[in-house]
């Protein structure tokens, strides 16, 4: 039995990736599992595929605000992908499955 918090960590903007690894190894350092597993998803079909099988076994979610928006959905231009990951989040949280916390961080340097 895996006793880690398993952590949900949303992909970002390319400009927020190597801030992205340091949060992924900082986590992990202190014991904790962190999804998505895969550094980026190869397209879009992998990334609705990894976002949804990464929530579905995690208890948080931690998602860093940057100042570059970043990539979008390419059914819906005005929602980017850091959006997206935290709006399928939230609304886990809200059906009382396993995610039962939701942080967004905003980091003081930016």
């Amino acid at each position: 039995m895996n006793n880690k918090l398993s952590v949900f960590l949303p992909w970002i903007s390319l400009s927020g990736k190597d801030l992205r690894n340091r949060v992924k190894n900082t986590l992990e350092k202190a014991g904790m599992e962190v999804f998505p597993k895969i550094e980026e998803p190869e397209n879009e079909e992998q990334f609705f595929t990894e976002v949804r099988n990464a929530l579905s076994s995690c208890e948080c979610t931690l998602v860093i605000l940057t100042d570059s928006y970043g990539q979008t959905i390419s059914t819906d231009f005005t929602t980017s992908w850091v959006r997206y990951q935290y709006q399928q989040a939230r609304d886990l949280l809200n059906t009382g499955g396993v995610m039962r916390k939701l942080f967004v961080w905003y980091p003081p340097a930016l």
